[in-house]
């Protein structure tokens, strides 16, 4: 984790960026040149992942992902479980690109989805750190196309119809 946070903070200085924070988590945070702010965290071995909040999903959209994921197949991601195990357990997308592999997870409760690129080893030269940025840049705005800017709606009951519930119960409809 130290070298990740050196060679990202060496990258940050020389684009006059702020360095990166660590939150409690034990992930390095970050802004790009461009604003996005995004999240580094070692993912075993000499992996490192990359990850950001793109947007939000609904139920409907969410089954959407799953019935074309269902349609185009899961190739690789049924042989090639290791970069992802333990990593994306609700990832609903996963493939290879722009030299790296990435997943797409979602938080069923919040609907918020999470971009994630798992690089095979560190960059250690500004060039690299900017091709890598570059490339989740790209890779983000699809995805944020397709998501909503907000969390959905939660779902509401008529509890109004109800008297003898409180609270409690409208949080399980």
């Amino acid at each position: 984790m130290a070298e990740l946070h050196h060679q990202l903070d060496q990258y940050l200085t020389s684009m006059g960026l702020g360095f990166a924070r660590s939150d409690p988590l034990g992930c390095l945070l970050f802004d790009t040149a461009e604003g996005l702010p995004l999240g580094a965290v070692p993912a075993g071995g000499d992996r490192i992942r990359l990850f950001a909040c793109a947007g939000y999903v609904s139920a409907e959209q969410l089954r959407g992902l799953h019935e074309g994921i269902g349609e185009r197949g899961t190739d690789a991601a049924d042989d090639a479980q290791a970069p992802f195990d333990g990593l994306e357990q609700d990832a609903v997308a996963r493939w290879s690109a722009e030299g790296a592999d990435w997943a797409v997870a979602v938080e069923r409760t919040s609907g918020a989805v999470t971009l994630s690129m798992f690089l095979s080893g560190l960059p250690r030269r500004s060039h690299d750190w900017q091709a890598c940025l570059d490339g989740f840049a790209r890779q983000f705005d699809d995805w944020r196309g397709r998501l909503r800017a907000a969390p959905p709606a939660p779902h509401r009951c008529a509890i109004e119809h109800f008297p003898g519930l409180n609270a409690g119960h409208a949080l399980r409809c």
